[in-house]
């Protein structure tokens, strides 16, 4: 097979100029880690790849008065590590924490987990929790800002189009007080590929009761979702056992309302028990100084 050509644009300026080269057998690559290996099996025959790593905007972490800005090209390893995002997003810090092998974590990137639309990205459900947004250059030379939220469509996570590429994540700052998690259950230790996953924020009020919890769930669907009823379930109570009970009995129905008669719901909706548990412990060890430092 013919090697493909290779742009590296080093701005936004350059970035955009690139765009219009591309077909729909054109590929942007950052770290390569899900490239590389589809193009070894033939899956990928891409014409032209589109190198972002050198673009200066796309590998920064910006805190700004009202959010954080995570460049696209950013690794998870950075991430993990960043300051800002272990400060005032812990739930991102224990997702990017425990994507793949520490080499993986190098290489792979955060634009990467999004524009591969796997519904097993450890990223998907922390943006949802999070309200994020993404900046998407096109080839018109426009950027623009689109939710995360509205590239899930009927269940379903949308494919980036042609001649579009995304630039960075913008997370807006939580509200003091507030705490969050995220935990994942997969088939294997070390290069943990997610069979499920709970990513969890909430403030507390001043009788020390839990408001405005979030939760949401990934690897379960075909994109994640909000677990609606969990949310329900503890509002309005105490952090204690019997709210990290109810939020598990909660977490169980969510699971057999997503994927009914499927073979991994009997394991799912027990798995989620203890995944439940877990997040709600670091919710509450993490309340105290929140928006809290992940550990």
């Amino acid at each position: 097979m013919k090697a493909a050509k290779m742009l590296s644009p080093t701005n936004l300026a350059e970035l955009t100029a690139a765009l219009p080269r591309m077909t729909e057998k054109s590929k942007v690559v950052a770290g390569g880690t899900d490239l590389v290996v589809a193009i070894k099996e033939g899956r990928a025959r891409p014409d032209l790849l589109l190198n972002v790593l050198d673009v200066k905007e796309m590998r920064a972490v910006l805190k700004k008065a009202d959010a954080l800005e995570i460049g696209a090209a950013v690794p998870f390893g950075e991430i993990a590590s960043a300051e800002a995002v272990r400060r005032y997003f812990p739930a991102l810090a224990d997702a990017a924490a425990h994507v793949g092998s520490k080499q993986i974590r190098n290489r792979g990137t955060i634009g990467g987990n999004i524009g591969s639309v796997s519904p097993a990205g450890d990223m998907l459900p922390v943006l949802l929790l999070y309200g994020a947004s993404l900046r998407v250059a096109h080839a018109s030379g426009e950027i623009t800002e689109r939710p995360f939220a509205s590239m899930i469509e009927k269940g379903r996570l949308l494919p980036p189009s042609g001649g579009q590429v995304i630039v960075s994540v913008l997370l807006p700052l939580p509200p003091a007080g507030s705490a969050s998690a995220f935990v994942k259950l997969g088939s294997r230790t070390e290069v943990t590929i997610a069979r499920l996953s709970i990513a969890m924020s909430a403030n507390f009020d001043a009788d020390g009761r839990i408001a405005s919890p979030t939760v949401t769930l990934g690897a379960l669907a075909k994109a994640p979702i909000f677990a609606r009823e969990a949310m329900t379930a503890i509002a309005g109570n105490y952090p204690d056992e019997a709210a990290s009970a109810r939020l598990a009995a909660a977490l169980a129905r969510e699971v057999d309302e997503a994927i009914p008669g499927r073979a991994s719901q009997p394991y799912k909706r027990h798995a989620i028990r203890g995944a439940a548990a877990d997040v709600f412990e670091k919710i509450i060890s993490r309340r105290a100084g929140a928006p809290g430092t992940a550990s």
